[in-house]
């Protein structure tokens, strides 16, 4: 089984709007590959509590945790100009897992890489 962390910005967005955009990836790549499919992504990190000086930090440590349970990584729309999705490339690149990413330039969605 295939295990693919969707790496999407979030800051600044609604929950509705990355929630459906989470959807459509995971459709579509459920739909393109010829395999079983475990799709993991990190919304539903818990509150860090007031000890967490710096909370972004808190979000992307637990994202790291889930992308290290991952072999492909799906990079959404945006994740360019997104912190935390640009060091996730970096340790996907760093650690050798497959990279996918959604094409920015498509009005459909389609996704292209190194898997």
């Amino acid at each position: 089984m295939k295990k693919v962390f969707i790496s999407i910005p979030m800051n600044g967005r609604p929950e509705g709007e990355i929630v459906m955009e989470i959807q459509e990836i995971t459709n579509y790549i459920r739909n393109t590959f010829d395999e079983d499919i475990d799709v993991i992504h990190s919304l539903w990190t818990p509150q860090p509590n007031k000890s967490y000086p710096n909370p972004s930090v808190y979000y992307l440590g637990n994202a790291l945790i889930r992308m290290g349970r991952c072999d492909t990584v799906v990079f959404a729309k945006g994740w360019k100009e997104a912190r935390g999705c640009r060091i996730e490339e970096q340790v996907a690149i760093e650690y050798g897992l497959d990279r996918l990413y959604v094409d920015e330039s498509s009005p459909v969605l389609c996704v292209y890489g190194i898997a």
